[in-house]
């Protein structure tokens, strides 16, 4: 995107490996080390390893950036999606929120406060394609093997607390899924 003084690039990411054990090792945007916003690993049934991250970093110079993730193990599928926020108070989110199924699930949920004039960003995915997201408008979603990942956002909102946030399987069935969030105003 145009440079900007004020310009936060923000990484969303899930990578899913049909073993478990495997971690997350170093990320960077741009050849620098982001700040992870919300990073953490499910062991899940199903898909053994599924890593969830949100990432920012300031970069106000240059117009692309190369996104790089490295694993302790290979992964059967990584999805990347990317925003650009201006205009922050901080690049420090207000609030994150995360959770994660163990076990086949219709759907997983939680909860996360909103500032006053936020903007959330939402991720939510699982080793099955075809992910409904609530608490945001979905922008994109992605598949890779048999995961699947949407990210949604919304901006300008009013605060809120306990705002639902979840990710859901669009067909019948069950799925081992993940959720993830974070408000910037």
């Amino acid at each position: 995107g145009p440079e900007a003084t004020d310009r936060y690039v923000v990484m969303i990411m899930q990578s899913q490996a049909g073993v478990s054990g495997r971690t997350l090792g170093a990320v960077t945007i741009g050849g620098n080390t982001p700040t992870n916003h919300v990073s953490f690993v499910s062991t899940i049934a199903v898909v053994n390893s599924l890593i969830t991250l949100i990432a920012g970093i300031s970069i106000p110079t240059g117009t692309t950036a190369t996104f790089s993730a490295a694993f302790s193990g290979n992964m059967d599928a990584t999805m990347l999606h990317t925003y650009v926020l201006n205009n922050l108070s901080s690049t420090t989110p207000d609030f994150t929120a995360q959770a994660a199924s163990n076990a086949a699930v219709a759907s997983i949920s939680t909860t996360i406060d909103v500032s006053a004039g936020g903007v959330l960003l939402l991720v939510g995915g699982s080793q099955s394609s075809g992910i409904d997201l609530t608490g945001a408008t979905e922008d994109a979603e992605s598949t890779g093997g048999t995961s699947g990942m949407a990210t949604g956002s919304e901006q300008f909102l009013p605060a809120e607390t306990a705002r639902a946030i979840a990710a859901a399987r669009s067909g019948p069935g069950t799925m081992n899924a993940a959720v993830g969030a974070a408000v910037w105003h």
